[in-house]
């Protein structure tokens, strides 16, 4: 009786550490997957921030360089009702 009740314990033992195994290996891709993941996420968002600050450079550089010609040269800024077209019939009378 008492080997049948060491027997019983040594497989109860055997098997709970079976399934412990089991349950560590699946917590440890679980936590791979979920690595993954975060660091594909960190991977797009500095992508993003890189390409967001690349842009508000262009149109800082825009705004920048228009703000230049208009205080340092005191360039203004042309309407396009002021432009004046000079077509082909324009371009006669001003020569006759």
């Amino acid at each position: 009786m008492v080997r049948l009740a060491f027997f019983k314990l040594v497989v109860a033992c055997g098997l709970l550490f079976v399934f412990t195994r089991i349950y560590q290996h699946n917590q440890i891709v679980r936590l791979n997957y979920a690595s993954q993941r975060l660091e594909h996420q960190q991977h797009r968002l500095s992508k993003k921030i890189n390409d967001l600050l690349v842009q508000r450079e262009n149109l800082k550089s825009y705004h920048e360089t228009r703000q230049w010609a208009l205080h340092v040269h005191g360039m203004q800024a042309s309407m396009l009702s002021k432009v004046v077209t000079v077509t082909g019939y324009a371009a006669k009378r001003l020569v006759c």
